[in-house]
């Protein structure tokens, strides 16, 4: 989870394929700041720890990790997540009909691809890909 952290510059394109010519929707430029927190003492029983988004113009948000593959927002979602060994991260959560997955391939240190695909029922309604590079700053001289 660590491999999250970091500031990131992310081109992200958008895809409705209820949408025929028009499905592709405008790609955008995001900066992407992450924080990974592990867990200290006092913290709930099996958590590894947190991942906190802060974004300049959006509140933060944060994703707890548990060591049984569960995950649970800030704002009570809870959903799963596996680890995979090509260094493929898979997070997955349902909300009534809707269910999202996510998937992160760590390509390099410095460079992640992601996919996320939002089904209603049986129905693929909307899906993006990122490629995500890690912004690095120079050493201080």
């Amino acid at each position: 989870m660590e491999l999250c952290g970091g500031n990131w510059l992310s081109l992200r394109s958008r895809y409705k394929p209820d949408q025929g010519e028009s499905s592709w929707e405008e790609s955008e430029r995001a900066e992407l700041h992450w924080q990974w927190l592990p867990a200290k003492t006092g913290d709930a029983e099996g958590q590894l720890g947190t991942l906190q988004l802060q974004n300049p113009n959006t509140p933060p948000r944060q994703l707890i990790f548990f060591a049984d593959g569960r995950f649970q927002d800030d704002g009570g979602i809870c959903g799963c997540w596996r680890l995979q060994p090509e260094a493929q991260l898979e997070i997955e959560h349902q909300v009534g009909a809707r269910k999202m997955q996510e998937t992160i391939w760590f390509q390099k240190p410095n460079l992640r691809l992601r996919s996320l695909l939002v089904w209603n029922a049986e129905i693929l309604e909307a899906s993006q890909f990122c490629s995500e590079i890690r912004r690095v700053s120079k050493p201080p001289s």
